[in-house]
């Protein structure tokens, strides 16, 4: 749906990864879509997590978290979103360590030791309403 929406501005060229479609995260994963993407490169990657924990974004999912930490190699700048309900969480995978992250955009604010985390590894903090 997003594709076909993009697809109507003659200025955006619309690229889409090959691989699994995982309907419960309305996105590609799998071993295709993680080698196309290491072949690209972005200005920009925005990720979401399923827990914010001191070490740095984590997943459930295995395969989106292998995506994401692609994405994440590939761009020039790392911004992770997620929701205040996801600080303190920790999943099966830590995909990147917030030394390779920029951002964090949130609800609200965490507080230590996630806090310190953040700081120590120079993460921005962009409290999102």
């Amino acid at each position: 749906t997003v594709a076909a929406t993009l697809s109507t501005n003659p200025s955006i060229q619309v690229i889409l990864a090959p691989g699994t479609y995982d309907p419960g995260e309305a996105a590609m994963v799998g071993a295709f879509a993680t080698e196309f993407l290491g072949r690209l490169h972005a200005d920009v990657a925005l990720t979401g997590a399923s827990g914010i924990g001191a070490d740095g974004p984590s997943e459930t999912q295995i395969d989106m978290a292998a995506i994401y930490t692609t994405m994440t190699r590939q761009c020039g700048r790392s911004i992770v979103l997620a929701d205040q309900s996801k600080f303190g969480k920790i999943f099966s995978v830590c995909y990147v360590p917030w030394s390779h992250v920029d951002t964090l955009v949130a609800d609200a604010s965490p507080t230590p030791p996630l806090l310190d985390s953040l700081q120590a590894a120079r993460v921005r903090l962009i409290q999102a309403h």
